[in-house]
C-alpha cells in the first residue's frame, strides 16, 4: 500500500457514479492510514527495500514517459529498471530550481498521465527563484494522509480539530473549513467574525507558519482572547526562540514542526521528542556534502509526482542525517537542518 498508487488517483479521472470517487477516496484514506501506522514497526532493511522499489518505479516511469529524463538517461547510459543500489542514482546530475525553470515544461511532464491529474501550482519564491510546476493528484492525496501521520507522531488523535492560518500552498488542506485568513488578523472589521469562529471550538490545535503565528499571538493579546490550544504545528519558516517562548507562555501548549517543500511534499516531521523523522515512503533524501564535510545540500527524489517527476532535486536547504536512531522507537532516519543555502538567492543581474 505504501508502494502502490492510491486506487482513487486513477479511477477518479474517469466517469464514475456520483458517490464512487468519495467511496474510493475514503477506502484509500483508511487503508493508507493503516499502512503508515503499521510502518512504525518497519526495520531499516524494510525501508531500504521499499525505497528501492519506489525509486525504480518513478525513475522507470520518467525514462519511458518524460522527454527530458528520457534524453538524459540515454545520454548518461542510466538504466533505472536495473537499479539495485542507491549509489547508482549518483550518476544522474543534480538539478536545481533555476535549472528546471530553463527547461520547457512540456519536456518535464509525463505524456501518459491524464490531464485531470495535473494541478498547476507555484512555489513561494523564498529563494528568489519562484517556480511554476504541476502537482499530481496522487501526491496531494498522499500529503493529506501524511497530515494524519504528523498529528499521530506528536500524540494527537486523528479527529483533532485544526485551525489553519495561511498555508495556501498546502493543497491537501484546501477542504479545511476551520480557517482564518491571515490578513483578517489586522482588520478591525473582522475581529468579531474571528472571535466567533474561535469560540465555535472548545479546544483545537493550530497549523500555520511562524509569521502568521506571530500575527495570531498579537491578535489574541490585543483582544484578550485565550483560546484553549492543544498543540501548534508550524512549517515554512524558522521559528525564532523569542516567538517560541512567547507562544508557549501565552497559549500554554507544546509547539512542533513539519519540514517540507512545495515541490517535494513532506520531507520530515517531528516526533514527541522533537526530532525530525524523514518520510521514506514519500522521498529518497541525499545529503550531498561539501568538501569540508559539514552540513550538505539536501537533494530529493520525490516518489509521488508522476505528472512532473522531481529527480535528484536540490531544494536549496542545508542539513545532515543523525547517526543515531531516535529513542522514540521509530526506525526512520532523523535529519538536522541548518537552514537555506546562502548561495541560492540569485539576483536579476546574475549575482548570488
Amino acid at each position: 500500500t505504501i508502494i502502490n498508487s492510491p486506487l482513487s488517483t486513477d479511477l477518479g479521472v474517469i466517469l464514475l457514479p456520483r458517490r464512487a470517487p468519495f467511496v474510493f477516496k475514503k477506502f484509500d484514506a483508511d487503508i493508507q492510514g493503516w499502512a503508515l501506522a503499521q510502518s512504525d514497526f518497519f526495520s531499516a532493511d524494510d525501508w531500504r527495500e521499499i525505497q528501492l522499489r519506489k525509486l525504480r518505479s518513478i525513475l522507470t516511469h520518467a525514462q519511458n514517459n518524460v522527454l527530458y529524463w528520457n534524453r538524459l538517461f540515454k545520454k548518461i547510459g542510466f538504466h533505472p529498471e536495473k537499479l539495485t543500489d542507491f549509489t547508482e542514482i549518483q550518476k544522474i546530475p543534480i538539478i536545481a530550481r533555476a535549472d528546471v525553470k530553463k527547461i520547457p515544461i512540456g519536456e518535464l511532464t509525463a505524456k501518459n498521465i491524464s490531464s485531470r491529474r495535473f494541478i498547476k501550482t507555484s512555489t513561494s519564491g523564498s529563494t528568489g527563484e519562484p517556480l511554476v510546476f504541476f502537482h499530481d493528484t496522487r501526491d496531494v492525496f498522499r500529503r493529506s494522509i501524511n497530515t494524519y501521520q504528523e498529528i499521530r507522531y506528536i500524540g494527537l488523535p486523528p479527529q483533532e480539530s485544526f485551525l489553519v492560518i495561511g498555508l495556501g500552498t498546502r493543497l491537501d488542506l484546501n477542504s479545511t473549513k476551520f480557517r482564518v485568513n491571515p490578513t483578517d488578523l489586522d482588520s478591525e472589521d473582522k475581529v468579531g467574525e474571528i472571535i466567533k469562529t474561535l469560540s465555535g471550538h472548545k479546544s483545537f490545535s493550530v497549523m500555520t507558519t511562524p509569521s502568521y503565528l506571530s500575527s495570531f499571538l498579537l491578535f489574541c493579546i490585543r483582544y484578550n482572547i485565550h483560546p484553549k490550544i492543544n498543540k501548534i504545528i508550524y512549517s515554512g519558516e524558522n521559528l525564532n526562540s523569542s516567538l517560541y517562548k512567547s507562544a508557549v507562555d501565552f497559549f500554554g501548549c507544546e509547539i512542533f514542526s513539519t519540514y517540507g517543500t512545495t515541490e517535494c511534499s513532506l520531507v520530515g516531521t517531528q516526533c514527541q521528542l522533537k526530532n525530525f523523522h524523514t518520510a521514506p515512503w514519500m522521498n529518497y533524501i541525499e545529503i550531498v556534502k561539501s568538501r569540508d564535510g559539514k552540513a550538505g545540500r539536501v537533494v530529493i527524489t520525490h516518489f509521488e509526482n508522476f505528472a512532473m517527476p522531481f529527480i535528484r532535486y536540490d531544494i536549496g536547504d542545508l542539513g545532515r542525517f543523525s547517526n543515531d536512531l531516535c529513542s522514540c522507537g521509530l526506525s526512520t532516519k532523523t535529519i538536522e537542518l541548518d537552514g537555506r543555502d546562502l548561495e541560492s538567492i540569485r539576483l536579476s543581474g546574475g549575482q548570488s
